[in-house]
């Protein structure tokens, strides 16, 4: 009697298959997580040696099924990033670079902050800072405030107003 038949051929589904099921369970599980660009997917696929063209055909499936849509993920993403962190348009643009996202469509959602909404993420993150201040060396703690918005991404003659008159603020009522 014959033992079962081990050849590479007999598997259940071919290896292309295989690949398209992967790439289908991953896509899916982390979308179920949180949205994803198509460059953040690609770049999964690729890690997981995943054919190209598998990937892409499952990225155009997804993008028609409206599961993953670039626009509405870089606009959620900046205006996530500028109220939970305070970051400025230019950090976030750098961030969805990183993500894969279409550099046409970067300027055009960065483009969409207003002056006054990068102002009050400004505003609020410095706030914050702020808060937590004990009186001390003034200009110490102007260069800190200022390094820590620069680090976000403001630029600094808008943060150096910002700061100065946050820490005018504080010192008059400390």
């Amino acid at each position: 009697m014959e033992g079962p038949d081990t050849s590479l051929g007999s598997s259940l589904f071919s290896e292309g298959e295989e690949f398209r099921i992967l790439a289908q369970r991953m896509a899916l599980d982390r979308l179920a997580r949180r949205s994803h660009s198509c460059g953040e997917l690609r770049a999964a696929f690729a890690k997981r040696a995943i054919p190209t063209e598998i990937g892409e055909e499952l990225i155009m499936a997804l993008t028609r099924s409206n599961l993953l849509d670039d626009g509405q993920f870089a606009r959620a993403w900046r205006d996530s990033r500028m109220r939970s962190r305070g970051l400025a348009p230019r950090v976030i643009a750098r961030e969805l670079r990183e993500k894969g996202i279409d550099p046409d469509l970067i300027l055009e959602v960065i483009s969409e902050v207003s002056s006054e909404s990068e102002e009050f993420a400004l505003q609020e993150l410095l706030a914050k800072k702020v808060r937590s201040l004990r009186p001390g060396d003034r200009k110490k703690q102007e260069r800190a405030l200022l390094g820590f918005l620069m680090r976000k991404g403001h630029r600094g003659d808008r943060a150096g107003l910002a700061v100065r008159a946050a820490l005018q603020k504080f010192y008059e009522a400390n």
